[in-house]
């Protein structure tokens, strides 16, 4: 049996089923195994690890470990702190892949839903009459009709998208079709000096100290993947698109379904356990823990911070160790 004591926030938990919950919200497998044989009061670390066997070698397996420790806790335990210390450290030196949101998390939301947002809406119409025969921009208008027709039964005319989608906009719709177009329009924005995005401060800080420890980083965003490489083309503080090896966007599916972060740590090649998902929306954050990704909620000024899952408002103090 589990006793869980969040002093902070003056609770306890002693259900199973809720210390489990609360510590899957935060990527921490809580599991309750019994040994095959019986052992001894005082049983050496080898003893236990080896009674442990059965269950340990699949669990190992499955989340890519490969080392594993026991750590004695009992009511007359010394020096709980340091033990705690050195098992947050072991944990983090899990950490080989920070995925990163952007919206809210690297940057402001106000940017993208008055900067960006705004400018694909004045230019859409324009921009759809002056390349109504360019073939990239064809493939995803049709796409968009076929939605519409699907949605509504009636099949709208070319004419017609500029109202339609500019609605879409107006409902931040996730759509690969919409947010194609609008990596088209912003790409003349960015091109001709109209925005500027601005990284949070602590954002080149941090990336870079991950970067020279060896944590290999990603992005995954409901915009395009052209649309991800503009922004970090045009930062204020210059071309930053070399520190990302991926750029993720809803091809590989929906940020609130778990499969979407299966087909993540497929593609980037570790397990989820090794992975770490920072994101200011909780919805994500619990989908990407349902898969066993690591996680965070970065909280910015506007957000309210998570009950689920650890917070930060600084990510250079998120530890990260070798």
């Amino acid at each position: 049996m589990a006793t869980l004591r969040i002093p902070d926030k003056n609770v306890t938990l002693a259900d199973p089923s809720a210390v489990r919950q609360f510590l899957d919200g935060r990527g921490i497998v809580h599991e309750r195994w019994f040994a095959d044989r019986d052992l001894p009061s005082g049983a050496s670390n080898e003893q236990i690890l080896a009674a442990y066997d059965y269950l340990l070698k699949p669990f190992m397996e499955k989340c890519g470990y490969q080392t594993m420790d026991v750590i004695h806790v009992d009511e007359h335990t010394q020096n709980l702190e340091g033990i705690r210390e050195k098992f947050i450290a072991g944990s983090c030196r899990m950490i080989r892949f920070v995925l990163l949101d952007i919206e809210g998390t690297l940057i402001s939301v106000a940017f993208v839903r008055e900067v960006l947002f705004p400018f694909s809406k004045h230019r859409l119409a324009p921009f759809l009459q002056e390349r109504r025969q360019d073939p990239s921009v064809l493939q995803w208008t049709v796409v968009c009709q076929d939605t519409i027709e699907h949605e509504t039964g009636t099949r709208p005319t070319y004419e017609e998208l500029p109202v339609l989608l500019t609605t879409w906009i107006d409902q931040d719709r996730k759509l690969a079709s919409l947010k194609g177009l609008q990596g088209m329009i912003w790409d003349e924005g960015y091109r001709q000096g109209a925005f500027k995005p601005e990284l949070y401060g602590d954002v080149l800080p941090a990336l870079t100290i991950w970067r020279a420890r060896g944590i290999r980083l990603g992005i995954y965003s409901s915009g395009s993947e052209q649309a991800q490489r503009l922004l970090f083309a045009h930062t204020n503080i210059g071309d930053v698109t070399s520190l990302f090896e991926h750029y993720f966007d809803t091809s590989v599916g929906e940020k609130k379904a778990a499969s979407s972060y299966r087909t993540i740590s497929e593609q980037i090649g570790l397990p989820p356990g090794h992975i770490l998902f920072l994101s200011d929306a909780e919805a994500e954050l619990d989908a990407a823990a349902l898969t066993g990704f690591r996680t965070a909620h970065v909280v910015r000024p506007g957000t309210n911070a998570s009950t689920r899952h650890p917070t930060y408002s600084d990510l250079t103090r998120l530890f990260l160790e070798e």
